[in-house]
């Protein structure tokens, strides 16, 4: 933005409020989001919902990434070292199940 004065006066302040570090109630926040997903997961997983299963799992994997990226502008608010795991273990279970049902039963 520093090269181009008209953004910069058209979004300069809305940037800038962006750029701040988290507060503590963005943490909270934070966890609760995960223990969310972590939770629909775990679920829908159990359920036999796998689409919901692999869209939560994603979700949780692409946290765990962008949680490790460097770079951020603050410190990541939580601690996301459960979640690229579970995320990961979740998709894979759920694929495998899906391919599970999907086979035809045939008498032999």
């Amino acid at each position: 933005l520093s090269g181009s004065p008209a953004l910069q006066e058209t979004f300069g302040d809305a940037i800038e409020r962006d750029r701040r570090p988290f507060v503590d109630a963005e943490a909270e926040l934070a966890g609760h989001v995960v223990e969310a997903i972590s939770k629909l997961a775990r679920t829908a997983l159990s359920k036999g919902n796998y689409e919901d299963a692999i869209r939560a799992g994603r979700i949780l994997v692409g946290l765990n990434a962008q949680a490790n990226t460097k770079g951020l502008r603050s410190d990541v608010p939580i601690s996301m070292s459960g979640a690229g795991a579970l995320g990961r273990v979740t998709v894979a279970n759920a694929r495998n199940r899906l391919r599970d049902k999907r086979k035809p039963y045939t008498l032999e």
